[in-house]
This record gives C-alpha cells, structure tokens and sequence, in this order.
C-alpha cells in the first residue's frame, strides 16, 4: 500500500510532457475586403527589427491571396512569444505602398489586430504566446 501511495506521489508530480518533437502550429486566418494580390508576411520571435525588418523575422511566407479569407500555417514553432505583420501586395511591386505621409495605401495588419496610431504597433502589442497549437484572424485594413 505505502508503495502504491510512494507511486502515485512520483507520478502526480511528472512535469507537463514536452511539445511535439515537431514543435507547434500557429495557423493564420487573413481576412480582406480585396480579393486580389499577395500576402507577405512576417513572424518575428523578438522585438529586434519589428515590424519593418524582414532579413530579422523568425520566418516570412508570400502566399497568394486566396479570395477575402486567406488560411496560412507556421509549423514546427517551439514555444515562445511571436508577432505577426502582414500586407496586401495589389499592384504586385513586392512593397508596401504608402502616400506622401507615409500611411499605407495597401491592406495590412498585425497580429491582435494591434494599430499604432502614427506608427507601427510595437511588438508587446502584437505579442502571441505560443505555447500549444493556436489559431489566430488578422483583418487587414
């Protein structure tokens, strides 16, 4: 009896298993009123180079804008804290097209569907903690 209470103790006391060997998924819902162009998007795992720094992201896709609803998975993430930008390339120049001001004249969107208010969102405000299979919706605007 004292052994099968000695195991139990051990057993409840096993930490959390480890992820997958494979690491997680993070799937991406892009939504749009524009049905045309592009995505290009940008996954950083650190704030270093957000959101404007391509070469720094943990990871970019340019995938094909797939109607108003576009679907787009990073697999094989280990667990951490990742931000998320993303634009809507229409005339196919691979940029972000803004005005004389500098404001964007192309669809894009950060991850929370944080908006900075004369620029970018900073990266605590677009920050997913990664820790299981996730599923998130960016619209772009």
């Amino acid at each position: 009896m004292i052994v099968l209470s000695l195991l139990y103790c051990l057993l409840a006391l096993q930490p959390t298993p480890p992820p997958p060997a494979e690491g997680y998924s993070l799937h991406v819902d892009f939504r749009t009123s524009q049905a045309a162009g592009t995505l290009y998007i940008t996954l950083f795992s650190k704030p270093q180079g957000w959101p404007d720094e391509a070469k720094q992201a943990y990871r970019t896709a340019k995938v094909p804008c797939g109607g108003q609803q576009t679907l787009h998975h990073f697999a094989n993430l280990p667990a951490g804290s990742y931000a998320l930008a993303a634009f809507q390339d229409l005339n196919g120049n691979g940029e972000l097209d803004t005005n004389l001001f500098g404001v964007p004249t192309e669809p894009y969107g950060f991850s929370n569907n944080a908006r900075g208010t004369l620029s970018a969102p900073n990266f605590g405000e677009c920050e997913i903690k990664l820790r299981n299979q996730q599923k998130i919706t960016i619209t772009l605007k």
